[in-house]
């Protein structure tokens, strides 16, 4: 605590003030005799003391500062005390307008203010800046579906969340959460999620799962039950839409393809970067070519939608419109090449688990945040960079409650006057506090946004909407 007070006067020094202020214009204002600071992790604190006059004191909130109005008082500047580093509070600055004193709480970012006037002592007056706090405004967007804006105080800064709620009633009646995907749906693209939820009439929407910079999804997308890519190692998913109960899962997803021999081989990939020792599907969602490497230990051949092999190339060979082609590497393409010629027949499937099947869209992202309600992070197990698992960033999460309802979260983050984002363990305690049974991490950082009725509702943090690959849709 710091306090700074006036010294003390001697008797000589007491009877020429006196005269002074029984000739000067200022003969009854006010002086100020201390000022006290606090600092505490709930809340920082100002104290004043004068020799009158605290009753009419005016605050004014500004961005960047909080001002304090104080008539008939004299300021002293000397008895502003060298201030601690402090997230909230940047500097103090007495100034004199008129009779008014007038004091700049120069502070970071703007939180609840409370006036306290001390009864026994009417001369006194402690002002509290609240560290910790909530506030909430809630819309509702359509029967079911509501929107909320959280702003809240942390310790260590200011967070700014947005919150999707969707009920039961209305994911069941009105089929109200979907998968969109960017660009025109005949190849992977980048759009940005505003023109996703747009195109497809959506009330609202949050952008979903990873994705590679040329639009490719990282992981297992199914979308109107057509997969559309691949598992990428084991991390969790959402699976969503149709006759089954929203759920968050481990990626469980077989195929194989069938040889004109009776002959059969796994699939290690669909829709994504193929690997030394596998085979992959690539359908023209992933582009003109394969855009795979030629070498003498793959091999590539091209189906057409009747299943008629058509072509046979060592890589990069082009995909048949409205068909596919196998690609293959080191000892899988030396078996593939010894068993298939241009002619034959061949056939691909790809399976998911039993449960699924009343699923039409599911969503990979990770890691995991809440199982049953218990905080259970998957951050190790599905391989996640530090660049997701550590630290404080934007955040995009999906949660279930326990009666079906969904929650879409978005918290901005990188901006630290507005949010400072939420770490991974955070994360999962601000979707458990939103009623969250199960929780999903999506895509986040720069990719966290929400729109709402067509305007965007959060800052996301490069300052305009990146593209992104795909998006939850709310109808």
């Amino acid at each position: 605590m710091f306090r700074l007070s006036r010294p003390a006067l001697n008797r000589g020094a007491l009877l020429l003030l006196a005269c002074l202020l029984a000739s000067s214009p200022t003969a009854d204002a006010s002086l100020l005799t201390s000022l006290r600071l606090e600092s505490t992790p709930e809340r920082w604190s100002l104290t004043l003391d004068t020799t009158s006059g605290l009753d009419a004191v005016t605050l004014e909130r500004l961005p960047d500062t909080l001002r304090l109005r104080i008539p008939g008082l004299e300021a002293d500047p000397s008895l502003v005390p060298p201030l601690a580093p402090d997230r909230l509070v940047k500097g103090l600055a007495w100034r004199q307008e008129g009779p008014d004193a007038v004091l700049d709480i120069a502070w970071d970012y703007p939180v609840p203010v409370d006036l306290q006037p001390d009864p026994e002592s009417p001369n006194r007056l402690r002002i509290h800046l609240e560290r910790l706090f909530t506030s909430r405004e809630s819309r509702t967007l359509a029967p079911g579906l509501t929107y909320d804006r959280i702003r809240r105080g942390l310790p260590h800064g200011p967070l700014a969340l947005h919150v999707l709620t969707i009920d039961r009633e209305r994911l069941v009646s009105a089929n109200a959460l979907r998968l969109g995907m960017g660009g025109d749906g005949m190849r992977f693209a980048l759009d940005r999620t505003s023109a996703i939820a747009r195109r497809d009439g959506a009330i609202a929407a949050v952008n979903g799962g990873y994705f590679a910079r040329t639009g490719e999804p990282l992981g297992l997308v199914m979308r109107d039950r057509q997969i559309l890519s691949g598992p990428l190692y084991t991390r969790s998913l959402l699976a969503f839409g149709g006759s089954s109960p929203p759920f968050v899962e481990g990626t469980q997803m077989s195929g194989s393809i069938q040889l004109p021999n009776g002959e059969s081989a796994a699939i290690d990939g669909f829709n994504q970067r193929r690997w030394d020792g596998q085979i992959v599907v690539y359908t023209p969602l992933w582009g003109e070519t394969t855009r795979t490497q030629p070498g003498a230990t793959s091999i590539e051949f091209a189906v057409l939608a009747n299943g008629q092999v058509m072509g046979r190339s060592l890589g990069n060979i082009a995909i048949p419109p409205g068909g596919y082609v196998v690609s293959a590497s080191g000892v899988e393409a030396e078996w593939l090449a010894r068993r298939l010629r241009i002619g034959d027949r061949l056939a691909y499937q790809t399976d998911l688990a039993l449960f699924w099947r009343g699923t039409d869209h599911i969503l990979a992202g990770g890691p995991r945040l809440l199982a049953q309600g218990q905080v259970q992070l998957t951050t190790v197990d599905e391989r996640f960079q530090p660049d997701i698992a550590v630290g404080r960033s934007p955040r995009t999460a999906v949660g279930i409650t326990a009666s079906g309802s969904v929650i879409l979260a978005v918290v901005d983050g990188r901006q630290p006057r507005l949010s400072v984002g939420l770490t991974l363990p955070e994360t999962a305690e601000v979707m458990r506090e939103l009623g969250a049974l199960n929780a999903l991490n999506l895509d986040g950082g720069g990719s966290s946004t929400m729109i709402v009725e067509g305007e965007i509702v959060n800052r996301p943090s490069d300052g305009r909407e990146r593209p992104v690959s795909n998006a939850m849709l709310v109808f």
